[in-house]
């Protein structure tokens, strides 16, 4: 079922985020909202934003802060996703 209030992305709930909802959560949490009115915009769990916040993390300032980067976070998700599944012996 689609939200009538959520016209910025077509994501669904139980599919993978894509690039554009990784932006879009980068962009609000830069802006200092909180992980529900994150989570309100790509229409997921505030518990994924919470997720792909902490496994998208890059440090700055040698190691002392911590930022949240879409572009970062999408790589490690393509490689995640080449590692996972079914492995064949050779």
């Amino acid at each position: 079922m689609n939200s009538l209030n959520s016209t910025i992305s077509t994501h669904q709930k139980g599919q993978h985020l894509a690039l554009q909802d990784r932006v879009i959560i980068q962009v609000l949490r830069s802006q200092g909202q909180f992980l529900r009115q994150v989570a309100a915009s790509p229409n997921c769990s505030p518990t994924t934003v919470k997720y792909k916040l902490e496994r998208g993390q890059i440090s700055c300032y040698h190691g002392k802060r911590y930022r949240y980067d879409a572009q970062v976070a999408q790589r490690r998700y393509q490689i995640m996703r080449l590692n996972c599944g079914r492995k064949h012996a050779e």
